[in-house]
C-alpha cells in the first residue's frame, strides 16, 4: 500500500493529478485505515481546489488509527479546506489542533497565520507567521504572508520588506513579485511596473498580475496598453471581479461610454454589494449617455445596500433633482 502512495505522490509532483488520484484510492481500497493515503489525497483535492471533498476525506483519516505527526498533518488539510468554504472558526481549531500535535511545525503556524489574517485579526497573524519563521527561517510562503499582514495593517515599508525576502529566497516567486508591485500601486507606479512584467513572465497566466499591470499602466497615463492588460486578465479569468471593474473604470475615463455600463453591470452581477458600481455606472448614465431614469435606478440601488456610504447625500439630492425634473415636464 505504501508502494501506492509513493507512486501517488510522484505523480503529484509531476501535476500528474489523476493518476496520482487512482493510486490514492487504490491504496484506501487495499487498506481502509490508512492515514497517510488519506492525508495525501486530501492534500490532493487542495489543490484542484475542490475543498468539500478535502473535508469528507480529511474527516474519514480522523477516524483512523492514525500516529500523531499523520493526525497533525490531517488537521492542518482540514483546517485549509475549511478556510477555504469560509469557514474561518473552525480552520482556526483546526490548525490550532495541528499545532497540539506537532507544536514545532512551521506550516500549521503559517496556516494559523492564515486564519487570523482572514478574520482580519491581523497582528495575531502576524504573531502566528513570525512564530512560523522560527522554525523555518527560509520559508519564503511565510515571508509572502507575513508581507500580506503587513499590507493590511498599512505598514508599508515592513510589507516591502517581506515580499523582497521572499523573492531573495525564491527568486522564482510568482505571488511575491506581484504583491510587491501591488504595494506599489497608488504611490509608484513607475516601480510596480517591472514587478509586475516579471511575475507575468514567470506565470504568463497569472490574471492578477495583469490586472494590477494594467492599473499600473493606467496610472502612468497609458491608457490603451493598461486596457489591454485588463482585457488578457479576463480572457484568463472571465469573472476576474477587479479586473472587471476596473475595466470598466477605463473605459469611462476613456470615453467609452457604452462598454463601461456593460462592464458595470457585469461587476454587479459578480459583486451585488459593491456600490462603487451602481454608483459610477449612474453617473454614466447621467452625465453622458443622457438616461436619467437608469441613473435614479442605479443611485436608489446603491442606497439600498448601503444608505450612509460617503456619497448618499449627494446621491439623494441628485435623485430629488431629477424627481423635481420629472413632476415639472409631466
Amino acid at each position: 500500500m505504501y508502494a501506492t502512495v509513493n507512486l501517488a505522490r510522484s505523480y503529484i509532483d509531476r501535476k500528474s493529478y489523476q493518476l496520482a488520484l487512482k493510486n490514492l484510492k487504490q491504496a484506501i481500497r487495499l487498506d481502509s485505515n490508512l492515514t497517510v493515503a488519506y492525508n495525501n489525497l486530501a492534500g490532493l483535492y487542495i489543490k484542484q481546489l475542490s475543498y468539500d471533498a478535502a473535508v469528507e476525506t480529511s474527516r474519514k483519516a480522523l477516524d483512523t488509527n492514525a500516529r500523531r505527526y499523520d493526525r497533525h498533518i490531517t488537521y492542518k488539510n482540514l483546517g485549509i479546506a475549511l478556510r477555504e468554504q469560509g469557514d474561518i472558526s473552525a480552520a482556526l481549531d483546526a490548525h490550532l489542533k495541528a499545532i497540539e500535535m506537532v507544536p514545532t511545525n512551521s506550516e500549521a503556524y503559517d496556516c494559523l497565520g492564515s486564519d487570523y489574517l482572514a478574520q482580519h485579526q491581523i497582528d495575531l497573524a502576524i504573531q502566528a507567521y513570525r512564530t512560523a519563521l522560527k522554525w523555518d527561517p527560509f520559508s519564503h510562503q511565510t515571508y509572502n504572508n507575513l508581507g500580506m499582514a503587513y499590507t493590511a495593517k498599512m505598514d508599508i515599508r515592513k510589507a516591502a520588506e517581506m515580499y523582497t525576502r521572499a523573492i531573495t529566497i525564491k527568486p522564482d516567486f510568482v505571488l511575491a513579485y506581484s504583491n510587491l508591485g501591488s504595494l506599489y500601486l497608488d504611490q509608484r507606479a513607475e516601480k510596480a511596473i517591472p514587478l509586475l512584467q516579471r511575475a507575468i513572465e514567470l506565470d504568463p497566466t497569472f490574471a492578477d498580475a495583469y490586472n494590477n499591470l494594467g492599473l499600473a499602466l493606467i496610472k502612468m497615463g497609458v491608457f490603451e496598453a493598461g486596457i489591454s492588460k485588463l482585457e488578457r486578465a479576463l480572457r484568463l479569468k472571465p469573472n476576474h471581479p477587479d479586473a472587471t471593474f476596473n475595466l470598466a473604470r477605463v473605459y469611462e475615463l476613456t470615453g467609452k461610454y457604452e462598454l463601461a455600463v456593460a462592464q458595470y453591470k457585469k461587476s454587479i452581477g459578480l459583486n451585488p454589494h459593491d456600490v462603487r458600481a451602481y454608483q459610477n455606472a449612474g453617473s454614466v448614465y447621467l452625465n453622458h449617455l443622457k438616461d436619467k431614469e437608469q441613473a435614479v435606478r442605479l443611485f436608489q440601488q446603491a442606497l439600498s445596500i448601503k444608505a450612509d456610504h460617503p456619497e448618499s447625500e449627494r446621491l439623494k439630492s441628485i435623485i430629488n433633482e431629477l424627481g423635481k425634473d420629472n413632476r415639472t415636464n409631466e
